[in-house]
């Protein structure tokens, strides 16, 4: 927690350039729902680009809620992920 505080300001807005890169050591997966009608798909990839090796997927017939609009097919990439 500590960490994720030292990269905000006093206004607790993010305080890294857009485009730097993170220092993470964790496998990370930006899913996201190909219909999301709220946030478009540029913003998760926008999120997973910054991350060294993340990957970024898009479930069909899917929009911002996709645990209710698709839930067999989110929880099958999950678990073909964590498991692999």
């Amino acid at each position: 927690m500590e960490r994720w505080r030292s990269t905000r300001g006093s206004s607790g807005k993010a305080g890294r350039s857009p485009g730097a890169r993170l220092d993470l050591s964790i496998a990370v997966k930006v899913v996201w729902g190909r219909e999301d009608a709220w946030i478009p798909t540029a913003t998760g990839r926008q999120l997973a680009g910054p991350i060294p090796g993340a990957s970024y997927v898009e479930v069909p017939d899917a929009g911002h809620l996709m645990q209710y609009d698709a839930p067999v097919a989110l929880a099958t990439l999950l678990r073909d992920w964590l498991y692999f």
